[in-house]
This record gives structure tokens, sequence and C-alpha cells, in this order.
């Protein structure tokens, strides 16, 4: 069975905002996406509200997935002045939005915690259309999570002279097994957008990716949201990315984007810097004892 139901639509940084979502989309049996078939969860465009998914068993096959790219935060250039939104958006025109890495440029803060990645990507700062967009926030909660395809929350590039990247969004994946094949094509990836129109835009900033598996209690869950603190939850990998400390070698991406005209320097200051992927585990169902 399917049930969707409408969440909040609060202000741009209100915990409640991400935590009940603009939707819940529950699914009580199997969640099964074959080849070819895509679910495009999309953030409120101004206050970053996602879409959340409570599944139970999930298996994504091969060249599917979830993709939330540049479907974060963003802004309007018409009519003027031009407004932006997200909480790593750039003060300088052409610069990359930041998040989980700071963007490319003269950049916004980073933001959000690395142990609870909820909040939506920030677009860059732009002069004109084509800008990029910051990728989305997937929250998936299932009991066994297969994956064979990709969940992105990658952020958008730009598209014209003048304009700085979108941020990578975040995704954060809660289940009891999570069983990804590398080899046939998982991927997770929050990665920034890239600075592809002229040497001096700047790409954007990494987002964030949190995967955790076991059975954590709903209140070890509601402290994440708070605080970002772990507590008692295992930290199996601070780093995903690394091969030496990433039990899936391959599977994740959080890179920053690069700007295409000075790929060769590796410092060019137009670059984004890479965002956090961290791995946790829960353990069996955690049990709290009240004592009155």
């Amino acid at each position: 069975m399917v049930a969707v139901s409408v969440g909040g639509t609060g202000a741009i940084g209100d915990l409640e905002t991400y935590r009940v979502g603009g939707a819940t989309v529950a699914v009580s049996g199997v969640t099964r996406l074959g080849t070819g078939a895509w679910i495009h969860p999309t953030c409120h465009p101004v206050n970053g509200t996602p879409v959340i998914f409570a599944l139970h068993n999930v298996f994504v096959a091969t060249n599917a997935g979830f993709n939330a790219t540049g479907r974060g935060n963003g802004g309007y250039l018409e009519p003027p002045p031009p407004v932006f939104y997200g909480l790593g958006v750039p003060s300088i025109e052409g610069s990359g939005g930041s998040y989980g890495g700071l963007g490319g440029g003269t950049p916004g803060a980073t933001y959000g915690y690395v142990y609870a990645p909820y909040h939506a990507g920030s677009p860059g700062r732009n002069l004109k259309t084509g800008f990029g967009w910051g990728g989305g926030a997937l929250r998936i909660d299932a009991e066994r999570f297969e994956l064979a395809g990709k969940l992105l929350a990658d952020g958008k590039s730009n598209e014209n002279y003048g304009n700085g990247a979108g941020s990578g969004g975040s995704i954060w994946l809660t289940c009891r097994r999570f069983i990804p094949d590398v080899d046939a094509g998982a991927r997770v990836s929050a990665a920034g957008g890239w600075a592809t129109q002229h040497g001096t835009c700047g790409a954007g900033g990494g987002g964030r990716v949190c995967i955790i598996t076991g059975d954590p209690s709903d209140e070890r869950i509601a402290g994440l949201y708070d605080t970002g603190d772990p507590g008692r939850l295992v930290v199996v990998s601070d780093d995903l990315t690394d091969p030496a400390a990433s039990p899936y070698p391959g599977l994740v991406n959080v890179s920053g984007g690069m700007n295409t005209q000075n790929q060769s320097n590796p410092d060019y200051d137009k670059h984004g810097d890479p965002g956090t992927a961290v791995l946790l585990d829960a353990g069996p169902k955690e049990s709290v004892l009240v004592i009155r």
C-alpha cells in the first residue's frame, strides 16, 4: 500500500520544516524500481522542505533510482531584484553555492550536520539565467535497501557566463540492512555542480551523505535532528569516499565541482571543496529504560 501525506512548509532553517517534510511517501510492501525507473523528489525551492520516504523492502535495479539533482534551493531573477534561497548562498555573483563543502569563488558558509544531513543544497549566485540550483534532499527510511542503481542529489552545473553552480544536496538513508552492488553500478552522489561556462565562474561545494545501518531508536533519530550528535551510534567510517576507510569502495561521491577551464590546476579558487560522507551503525533496536 502507498500512502502520501502533506507536511509542513515552514521557514528556511526551521527544524520542523525538515523533520516533518513537505510530504511523506509511505510504502508498506515492496518498492521495486526496475531498469529505467526513476523517482525525482523535489524540495521546496525557497525553504528546502524535502519529501520523506518511509519504505519497507527496497530494490533498485541498474540505471534506476532516486534523482534529486538540481532539485534543492534555488532562486529567481525576474521580477528584479534577483533573489536566491539557501543557507549557503554566496554574496558575490558568479560564485558557487556551499553546503558540506565551500563553493568556488567567494562562497557562503557551510552548514548542517555531518551525521544528520537533512538540508537541501544551495544555488550559486548569478547575473543571468542558467545558474545552478542546489541538489535536493533525499531522506529515506527502510528496513532493507538493495541498491544496484543510483541515489543522486548533485548540484546543478551553471549554463551561462557569470553564473555560479549549485552545491550538492543531502542523502540521509537509514535502513536495517544496506546491500549496495558497486560492480553493478550502484552509486550514491551529492557532488557539487561544475562551472562549465567561464574560467572565472565558481563551482558548487559538495553536499552531505549519511548512511545509518541497524535499527536506531526514534529517540536517537530525533536527537540527530536536534543536535547532530550521533551519541552511542558507532561511526563505521568518517569518510566513505576514501577506499581505505569505506566498506563500499567506489560507492559514494561528495566531490566539489570544478571550473572546467582550469581542471589542470587543482588549487584553483573557483573549484568547490568536497562535502562529507559517513557510515554509522546502530546495532539492534535500542531499548530505552525509564525509571520512575
